[in-house]
Protein backbone atom coordinates (compact mmCIF):
# COMPACT_ATOMS: atom_id res chain seq x y z
CA UNK A 1 0.00 0.00 0.00
CA UNK A 2 0.85 3.77 -0.72
CA UNK A 3 -0.45 6.56 0.89
CA UNK A 4 -0.31 9.90 0.23
CA UNK A 5 -0.90 12.62 3.18
CA UNK A 6 -2.19 16.07 2.94
CA UNK A 7 -2.70 18.60 5.38
CA UNK A 8 -3.36 22.70 5.21
CA UNK A 9 -6.34 24.68 7.01
CA UNK A 10 -9.39 25.77 5.82
CA UNK A 11 -11.79 28.74 7.01
CA UNK A 12 -14.63 26.81 5.33
CA UNK A 13 -15.06 22.89 5.89
CA UNK A 14 -18.81 23.04 3.78
CA UNK A 15 -16.97 24.04 0.47
CA UNK A 16 -14.02 21.62 0.94
CA UNK A 17 -16.36 18.42 1.85
CA UNK A 18 -18.36 19.61 -1.03
CA UNK A 19 -15.32 19.18 -3.08
CA UNK A 20 -14.44 16.44 -1.71
CA UNK A 21 -17.58 14.70 -2.74
CA UNK A 22 -17.12 15.86 -5.94
CA UNK A 23 -14.46 14.05 -6.45
CA UNK A 24 -16.16 10.68 -5.07
CA UNK A 25 -18.77 11.41 -7.63
CA UNK A 26 -16.58 12.43 -10.72
CA UNK A 27 -13.35 10.95 -10.29
CA UNK A 28 -13.16 8.04 -7.86
CA UNK A 29 -14.89 5.71 -10.99
CA UNK A 30 -11.83 6.32 -12.92
CA UNK A 31 -9.14 6.34 -9.97
CA UNK A 32 -7.29 2.62 -10.90
CA UNK A 33 -5.18 1.85 -8.16
CA UNK A 34 -7.61 3.71 -5.31
CA UNK A 35 -8.12 1.95 -2.45
CA UNK A 36 -10.07 4.46 -0.30
CA UNK A 37 -9.14 7.75 1.97
CA UNK A 38 -9.84 9.12 5.42
CA UNK A 39 -10.27 13.17 5.48
CA UNK A 40 -11.94 15.97 7.63
CA UNK A 41 -11.82 19.19 9.22
CA UNK A 42 -10.64 19.70 13.11
CA UNK A 43 -12.89 22.22 14.97
CA UNK A 44 -9.56 24.35 14.42
CA UNK A 45 -10.08 24.05 10.61
CA UNK A 46 -6.95 21.60 10.53
CA UNK A 47 -7.83 19.39 7.52
CA UNK A 48 -5.93 16.14 7.36
CA UNK A 49 -6.38 13.71 4.23
CA UNK A 50 -4.73 10.04 3.96
CA UNK A 51 -5.77 8.97 0.46
CA UNK A 52 -4.75 5.16 0.42
CA UNK A 53 -3.17 3.62 -3.10
CA UNK A 54 -2.37 -0.10 -4.68
CA UNK A 55 1.02 1.36 -5.20
CA UNK A 56 2.92 4.70 -5.74
CA UNK A 57 2.94 4.23 -9.64
CA UNK A 58 -1.11 3.90 -9.10
CA UNK A 59 -1.07 7.27 -7.26
CA UNK A 60 1.11 8.76 -9.88
CA UNK A 61 -1.33 7.36 -12.74
CA UNK A 62 -4.25 9.04 -11.19
CA UNK A 63 -2.29 12.40 -10.40
CA UNK A 64 -1.10 13.08 -13.99
CA UNK A 65 -5.09 13.02 -15.13
CA UNK A 66 -5.77 16.20 -16.39
CA UNK A 67 -9.06 16.17 -14.45
CA UNK A 68 -7.34 15.29 -11.74
CA UNK A 69 -4.86 18.28 -11.93
CA UNK A 70 -8.13 20.53 -12.56
CA UNK A 71 -9.71 19.52 -9.65
CA UNK A 72 -7.12 19.74 -7.40
CA UNK A 73 -6.24 23.44 -8.03
CA UNK A 74 -9.85 24.29 -7.55
CA UNK A 75 -9.48 22.47 -4.30
CA UNK A 76 -6.23 24.36 -3.41
CA UNK A 77 -8.31 27.53 -3.72
CA UNK A 78 -9.85 26.36 -0.22
CA UNK A 79 -7.04 26.21 1.67
CA UNK A 80 -5.21 29.24 3.59
CA UNK A 81 -1.55 28.95 3.78
CA UNK A 82 0.77 26.49 2.49
CA UNK A 83 -0.51 22.79 1.97
CA UNK A 84 1.72 19.83 2.80
CA UNK A 85 1.89 16.99 1.23
CA UNK A 86 3.90 13.62 2.76
CA UNK A 87 4.38 10.52 0.63
CA UNK A 88 4.66 7.08 2.25
CA UNK A 89 5.55 3.65 0.64
CA UNK A 90 6.37 2.33 4.21
CA UNK A 91 3.04 1.55 5.68
CA UNK A 92 1.36 -0.76 8.37
CA UNK A 93 -2.27 -1.16 9.07
CA UNK A 94 -4.34 -3.57 11.38
CA UNK A 95 -8.15 -4.64 10.82
CA UNK A 96 -8.20 -1.59 8.05
CA UNK A 97 -11.06 -3.48 6.42
CA UNK A 98 -14.01 -2.53 9.59
CA UNK A 99 -12.49 0.83 9.70
CA UNK A 100 -15.10 2.60 7.16
CA UNK A 101 -17.58 2.07 9.70
CA UNK A 102 -15.84 4.83 12.20
CA UNK A 103 -18.18 7.39 13.65
CA UNK A 104 -14.52 9.17 15.07
CA UNK A 105 -11.15 9.36 13.91
CA UNK A 106 -8.04 10.45 15.95
CA UNK A 107 -5.20 11.22 13.69
CA UNK A 108 -1.45 11.37 15.57
CA UNK A 109 1.59 12.74 13.94
CA UNK A 110 4.93 12.49 16.04
CA UNK A 111 8.49 11.58 15.30
CA UNK A 112 9.66 8.23 16.29
CA UNK A 113 13.21 7.82 17.69
CA UNK A 114 13.75 4.50 16.64
CA UNK A 115 11.69 3.34 14.03
CA UNK A 116 12.80 -0.29 14.15
CA UNK A 117 12.20 -0.85 17.54
CA UNK A 118 8.73 0.88 17.13
CA UNK A 119 7.12 -0.62 14.70
CA UNK A 120 8.23 -4.04 16.56
CA UNK A 121 6.77 -3.01 19.80
CA UNK A 122 3.38 -1.89 17.85
CA UNK A 123 2.84 -5.07 16.04
CA UNK A 124 3.52 -6.63 19.63
CA UNK A 125 0.35 -4.66 20.79
CA UNK A 126 -1.95 -5.86 18.08
CA UNK A 127 -3.17 -8.68 19.65
CA UNK A 128 -4.29 -6.56 23.20
CA UNK A 129 -5.74 -3.64 21.07
CA UNK A 130 -7.46 -6.63 19.65
CA UNK A 131 -9.13 -8.01 22.40
CA UNK A 132 -9.61 -5.53 24.89
CA UNK A 133 -10.37 -2.27 22.92
CA UNK A 134 -13.84 -3.67 21.00
CA UNK A 135 -14.41 0.36 20.04
CA UNK A 136 -11.04 -0.03 18.19
CA UNK A 137 -12.11 -0.77 14.39
CA UNK A 138 -8.44 -0.13 13.45
CA UNK A 139 -5.45 1.89 12.71
CA UNK A 140 -2.67 3.22 9.70
CA UNK A 141 0.55 4.26 10.20
CA UNK A 142 2.04 6.00 7.14
CA UNK A 143 5.44 6.83 7.69
CA UNK A 144 7.05 10.01 6.17
CA UNK A 145 9.19 9.16 2.78
CA UNK A 146 10.83 12.57 3.54
CA UNK A 147 11.30 12.28 6.98
CA UNK A 148 11.28 8.31 8.30
CA UNK A 149 11.24 9.05 11.45
CA UNK A 150 8.05 11.34 11.35
CA UNK A 151 4.61 9.19 10.94
CA UNK A 152 1.18 9.79 10.44
CA UNK A 153 -1.42 7.16 12.33
CA UNK A 154 -5.28 7.66 11.99
CA UNK A 155 -7.00 4.90 14.60
CA UNK A 156 -10.37 4.14 13.63
CA UNK A 157 -13.00 4.23 16.58
CA UNK A 158 -17.11 3.47 16.82
CA UNK A 159 -17.59 6.91 18.41
CA UNK A 160 -15.65 9.63 20.38
CA UNK A 161 -16.95 8.80 23.69
CA UNK A 162 -16.24 5.12 23.63
CA UNK A 163 -13.11 5.99 22.22
CA UNK A 164 -12.66 8.25 25.70
CA UNK A 165 -13.52 5.75 27.71
CA UNK A 166 -11.24 2.73 26.40
CA UNK A 167 -8.16 5.32 26.55
CA UNK A 168 -8.29 5.13 30.15
CA UNK A 169 -6.97 1.30 30.21
CA UNK A 170 -4.31 0.62 30.96
CA UNK A 171 -3.65 -2.33 28.71
CA UNK A 172 0.65 -2.39 28.01
CA UNK A 173 2.43 -3.96 30.64
CA UNK A 174 4.73 -0.42 32.55
CA UNK A 175 7.51 -1.38 30.37
CA UNK A 176 5.85 -1.31 26.78
CA UNK A 177 3.97 1.99 27.93
CA UNK A 178 7.42 3.33 28.42
CA UNK A 179 9.02 1.83 25.61
CA UNK A 180 5.47 3.88 23.54
CA UNK A 181 6.67 7.51 25.82
CA UNK A 182 10.40 7.28 25.19
CA UNK A 183 10.05 6.97 21.65
CA UNK A 184 7.50 9.56 20.70
CA UNK A 185 8.47 13.14 20.32
CA UNK A 186 6.60 15.89 18.99
CA UNK A 187 3.23 14.31 19.51
CA UNK A 188 0.28 15.83 18.38
CA UNK A 189 -3.44 15.00 17.72
CA UNK A 190 -6.10 16.28 15.33
CA UNK A 191 -9.96 15.23 16.14
CA UNK A 192 -12.50 14.10 13.29
CA UNK A 193 -15.32 13.92 15.30
CA UNK A 194 -16.98 14.20 11.50
CA UNK A 195 -14.84 11.46 9.47
CA UNK A 196 -15.68 11.65 5.45
CA UNK A 197 -14.48 8.09 4.87
CA UNK A 198 -14.34 6.88 1.39
CA UNK A 199 -14.02 3.86 -0.32
CA UNK A 200 -14.54 2.40 -4.14
CA UNK A 201 -18.17 1.71 -4.93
Amino acid sequence: MFIQVVQGHVENPTALKAAVERWMEDLAPHARGWLGSTSGVASDGTVIALAMFESEAAARAGGERPEQAAWRQQTRDLFTGEVRFHNCRDVMTMSLGESFHAGFVQVLQCRVTNPDRWQAVVAQSEEVLRRERPELLGTVIAIHDDDPSWITEAVYFTSEYEARVGEQKALLSPDARRVFQDMRADLTYIDLREPWLHFPR
